[in-house]
């Protein structure tokens, strides 16, 4: 006997869970598609939706079939392909525009749908019985499987989670000489890629101890397995404010969290360096990098940027103390509702905490323009 048991799919649960939907849809469709050719009906059900949409509408296109029945463009044209062969459909020219094909019901097809209406009905009231007897609201929970599929795919889901655990094994070490060309080779790296490596790039990125280190400044370093990743710096720019510059994760290590963990890094050093504020240059063409910021609480200060560039730059600020008196407060209001009012009112306490991060959000940004570099 196998070590899995007799069912192998069902042994394995959670991790064949999709397997499972699709043996189970599998298998619903091979009886219904048996039903069919008992009753000589040369018809697939995977063609059903298509069908039926195409009788109620009549003439669609690829798109609009592909977004009401929320399936792929090629999965799309694949099945009218092989309902063309069975002439149920027919490709026709757009009067509108001659490029765009257009999917239409034949009168073949006309007459399959109408001929297997009453089979229809009776598979809907079988499909009726057989989920009142599961017990449970299959549809319904189908539904919230979507919903939640919506806002986060499992695609996003799985890659969260390796990146999780990738980042357990990321080491952030600070600056010493033997990692002086990896600086410049990360920042190379980028900068070749979107702008040129101008004068002051160069003069920085070929002199981090002169340009950085010795101003009251530090660069921090990701370590992969001992494969230098990433690397941020930050240094001071005023009395009161550091800059944070020359943030940079090679490409094939992108989109793990690398440069939230160095971002991190930075922000703590000017805190305790007792800095109030802090500034960086970027730029528009790096969406990634700027999203990045906006989530630390960096606003856009000034959108000429640094003339020091000869790029198209943009100045982000972030107040500091703002943020930190902010954030007391709030926790301060929490811990007192919670207290006046007790758990049993996690409903409303639910509404007072979103109308108060909205408030923070509102105050946040107009204290972020407050300081102008």
């Amino acid at each position: 006997m196998s070590k899995t048991g007799t069912d192998l799919i069902k042994h394995l649960g959670e991790l064949a869970f999709a397997t499972r939907l699709k043996r189970l849809a599998e298998s619903l469709q091979a009886d219904v598609g048996r039903i069919y050719r008992e009753m000589n009906v040369d018809f697939e059900p995977k063609w059903f939706t298509m069908l039926y949409a195409l009788y109620h509408n009549e003439t669609m296109s690829v798109i609009e079939l592909s977004n009401l029945l929320r399936l792929t463009h090629p999965a799309i044209i694949q099945f009218a392909e092989q309902m063309q062969e069975k002439k149920l459909v027919t490709f026709i020219k757009d009067k509108n525009d001659a490029r765009k094909k257009l999917i239409q019901l034949t009168a073949k097809g006309k007459n399959i749908f109408e001929g297997i209406e009453p089979i229809l009905h009776e598979i809907e009231i079988a499909n009726r019985e057989f989920l009142r007897e599961s017990g449970a609201d299959v549809l319904g929970v189908i539904e919230k499987m979507e919903k939640q599929l919506e806002l986060k795919s499992m695609y996003k889901r799985v890659n969260e989670r390796l990146a999780k655990n990738f980042r357990k094994e990321i080491e952030i070490v600070s600056y010493s000489p033997k990692l002086k060309n990896d600086f410049k080779r990360l920042n190379v790296e980028w900068l070749k890629k979107y702008f040129t490596v101008e004068p002051i790039d160069e003069r920085v990125l070929s002199n981090p101890k002169k340009e950085i280190i010795d101003k009251d400044g530090e660069i921090f370093f990701a370590l992969y397995k001992d494969e230098v990743i990433g690397t941020v710096a930050v240094k001071k720019s005023s009395p009161k404010t550091f800059e944070i510059l020359k943030m940079a994760v090679t490409e094939k290590f992108q989109s793990k969290g690398i440069g939230r963990l160095l971002m991190n890094r930075a922000v703590d050093y000017a805190k305790c360096k007792k800095a109030k504020s802090l500034e960086l240059d970027t730029s528009r063409k790096l969406e990634g990098a700027m999203k990045l910021y906006e989530s630390f609480g960096f606003r856009i200060s000034d959108e000429q940027g640094s003339e020091s560039y000869e790029r198209c730059t943009v100045k982000m600020s972030m107040d500091l103390n703002a943020l930190f008196f902010l954030l007391l407060l709030s926790s301060f209001l929490l811990m007192w509702y919670g207290a006046m009012f007790g758990a049993h009112t996690a409903p409303a306490q639910n509404v007072f905490t979103d109308i108060l991060f909205k408030a923070i959000e509102h105050i946040v940004k107009p204290m972020s323009f407050k300081t102008a570099f």
